[in-house]
């Protein structure tokens, strides 16, 4: 007489399968390298950096007042924080000018998911404004020249460069690394 025993069945069973994942979840927390993201954060503040000032230009020409941009919460060069503001005749900031967006005062802050990025620059004054032909300064009487037009974005080991070009106030990105 033959018994028929009940045949086991392909596969896993409940508990083999939660240790697999187990397993797998644990070395997906080891296995996968941290990613740097200071280096979208650098691109993408240059990029806004880059249009401000493009803006602040425009709105120059476009009102006849001088508009331009401030840095500030500065220490040796590195600023934490810019504003877009009109200038009054003799070159100094006076009221911030108003976001497009938001109506609010025109002020950025490397808060957030930018609190690593710094702004460094070589501008006299940390500002640079454009006048009613697009033509850049540094403050009363003080023009831009080679060594004073750049602004650097940077967070950790990323930098992004900007140049102000001197006679024409085109704003130029460098390539950022």
């Amino acid at each position: 007489m033959q018994r028929d025993f009940p045949r086991p069945q392909a596969g896993f069973t409940l508990i083999e399968l939660v240790i697999i994942i187990l397993i797998i979840g644990v070395l997906t927390i080891f296995a996968l390298p941290k990613f740097d993201q200071s280096g979208a954060q650098v691109a993408a503040v240059a990029k806004k950096l880059t249009e401000d000032l493009r803006y602040a230009q425009g709105r120059a020409v476009a009102t006849q007042i001088p508009h331009g941009v401030v840095f500030s919460g500065c220490t040796g060069g590195n600023c934490t924080q810019y504003r877009i503001a009109e200038f009054d005749a003799a070159g100094m900031p006076t009221v911030s000018a108003k976001d497009p967006l938001t109506g609010q005062d025109f002020v950025v802050e490397m808060t957030g998911p930018f609190d690593q990025v710094i702004l460094d620059t070589t501008l006299p004054n940390q500002q640079a404004y454009f006048d009613w032909t697009g033509s850049p300064f540094a403050g009363p009487g003080v023009t831009l020249t080679a060594a004073t037009n750049a602004i650097t974005v940077q967070a950790g080991v990323h930098n992004c460069p900007l140049t102000i070009t001197v006679t024409t106030g085109l704003i130029t990105p460098g390539s950022c690394s």
